[in-house]
């Protein structure tokens, strides 16, 4: 099993440490509750960390604070379990807190990387909280890093009832079908890893509205379509791609998703003319 460094996190304390594999995680809870029946002078005040969700990709802080309820300083050791997409990550805190005093440890984390359900659990006070990983949010124009180090930015979606493209009499105008418009979704992808990546696929973008969710459309238009491809670490493509969506919509009512099903799991992250996250 190995070690998921994006949910690893970083407190600066002293006697931070990391136990990955399962059965040694038991071991070392057995031996800190022990301990913990030892150092009863320690009290959990509080436990801090993302109210029900966070959006994929995102970087998030959790705290706790403990109490030293005793006569004299002493350093308590909480270990505490990250439970994701399958896996456990034990780490636990040496904290030193003179007698009287309450300690604040707040640990940011890098990011959750694909949706799900994600726990944290602080054995030493035998308290845990759960929060959702979910799909991110952001206006167009943004841009979104992915799991794989992908930047995606998707610009805007013109509308149009009709396109032009060079037919065998010349300049020939494709309309939409009856009741039916074109939206032309604009959208860039660049390799920001350090090793060949493939960018997205079109098929992996839809537009989303309250009437449905639409797939692309493989259209006569020449030029400028977006078009996926394995490439070196810095490069990138731009283009359109093409969607046939219900007649009467604005750009406010679309909404352009993309989604990628990798082998450790699931992402996602839609765009809209304004960002709505909040």
């Amino acid at each position: 099993m190995h070690r998921r460094d994006y949910l690893t996190a970083t407190s600066g304390l002293v006697g931070t440490a990391m136990i990955s594999s399962t059965s040694t995680a038991q071991t070392t809870e057995q031996r800190f509750q022990e301990q913990a029946q030892e150092q009863e002078q320690f009290e959990l005040v509080n436990l801090e960390g993302p109210e029900n969700k966070v959006e994929v990709m995102t970087p998030f802080t959790r705290s706790y604070t403990v109490a030293n309820t005793g006569d004299d300083e002493g350093t308590v050791w909480v270990p505490y379990t990250v439970n994701a997409y399958g896996e456990s990550t034990t780490e636990y805190d040496g904290v030193p807190i003179p007698a009287g005093e309450e300690v604040t440890v707040e640990r940011n984390h890098a990011f959750a990387p694909y949706l799900g359900q994600i726990e944290i659990r602080l054995h030493r006070f035998n308290e845990a909280y759960e929060f959702e990983a979910v799909p991110a949010t952001r206006a167009f124009g943004d841009d979104w890093r992915s799991p794989k180090h992908v930047t995606i930015t998707v610009d805007g979606v013109e509308l149009t009832d009709t396109y032009e493209y060079d037919g065998v009499g010349g300049r020939t105008e494709e309309a939409a079908g009856s009741g039916s418009q074109w939206a032309f979704v604009q959208l860039r992808a660049e390799n920001r890893a350090r090793e060949n990546v493939r960018l997205p696929d079109d098929f992996q973008f839809m537009v989303v509205t309250d009437e449905g969710q639409f797939e692309p459309n493989y259209i006569l238009r020449e030029g400028g379509q977006y078009e996926s491809a394995t490439v070196t670490p810095g490069d990138s493509r731009s283009g359109w791609i093409a969607f046939e969506i219900p007649d009467g919509l604005s750009v406010d009512d679309i909404a352009v998703r993309y989604h990628e099903e990798g082998i450790e799991g699931v992402w996602e992250a839609n765009w809209r003319a304004t960002d709505n996250s909040q």
